[in-house]
């Protein structure tokens, strides 16, 4: 989906209108995939990842406001186990606003979607681990990408 989204997005002529100029500049194509060295600095990445990034925002959105906006809100329905409802979509969407203010880019309000996946995971499991896990694992798997793709 990353390769894909980005060879569409940057070389396309119908899109090209669409497309901020300054979102490709760094993109390569798949010809300049390369594989990244890996270093002790990206094992300190995955560590503050995992630790200050996707543990504190789980156990603030998953833990804390979608366990409150659940007993406000229950869910009205569940999947494969997880809860759905407005509980899910409202920290869901607080997940997303937060994001903003790192880089003022509004394309970071896609963080709703994962988002609704870690808020399904916690519902369905009954505990942040999974959640915490598969988002600090996202965050790493986009900047490993980053470094194979853009350069």
């Amino acid at each position: 989906g990353y390769f894909a989204f980005y060879e569409i997005a940057c070389h396309s002529q119908l899109l090209a209108h669409l497309v901020p100029r300054n979102m490709c500049v760094h993109y390569g194509g798949l010809r300049a995939l390369h594989v990244p060295h890996l270093s002790w600095s990206l094992g300190e990445f995955c560590l503050v990842q995992m630790l200050v990034v996707a543990l504190p925002e789980e156990l603030f959105f998953r833990g804390f406001l979608l366990g409150l906006l659940e007993k406000r809100f229950p869910p009205k329905r569940r999947i494969l186990g997880g809860g759905v409802g407005l509980a899910l979509v409202l920290s869901s969407a607080a997940f997303a606003i937060i994001h903003l203010p790192k880089d003022g880019d509004p394309r970071v309000l896609a963080t709703f979607f994962p988002g609704l996946l870690f808020g399904w995971m916690r519902s369905a499991t009954g505990s942040i681990l999974a959640s915490t896990i598969t988002h600090g694992a996202s965050n790493i798997l986009i900047r490993v990408l980053d470094l194979a793709v853009m350069r």
